[in-house]
């Protein structure tokens, strides 16, 4: 199955994807107007049969279901939410093995990927 995860925020969304057991981060994506056509593409252009986005609590879990409703009028695949709970935690622990220099940037897609990994251990 072509799965499809997002780390949702206010600034940046990270994508990942996965055919079998491992999750691979893809990219990130700014948060803008081109968003939702982004990740449309990404359905078409692979195939996706499912697409899991990570859910925070309070604030941030109402902002990310009403995005979710928002992406399910545009695509026809199921929806699911998992609990992403300290993902960002996990990676930051994660990329302290890496030089300084690598652990710059985004980490959107390696949340996305920790979050799909996370819905792939608890299914499959």
């Amino acid at each position: 199955m072509k799965i499809l995860a997002l780390d949702y925020g206010k600034a940046r969304v990270g994508v990942a994807f996965a055919t079998g057991k491992i999750a691979e981060p893809i990219k990130v994506l700014p948060h803008n107007e081109k968003l939702f056509d982004q990740i449309i593409q990404f359905v078409l252009d692979w195939e996706i049969e499912k697409l899991i986005i990570g859910l925070s609590e309070n604030t941030m879990a109402v902002e990310t279901k009403a995005f979710g409703v928002k992406l399910s009028t545009k695509i026809n695949i199921p929806i699911i939410y998992q609990d992403e709970t300290l993902s960002s935690y996990q990676v930051r622990n994660k990329l302290k093995q890496l030089p300084l220099k690598k652990r710059q940037g985004p980490i959107d897609h390696y949340a996305a990927a920790v979050i799909l990994q996370n819905y792939l251990d608890d299914n499959y």
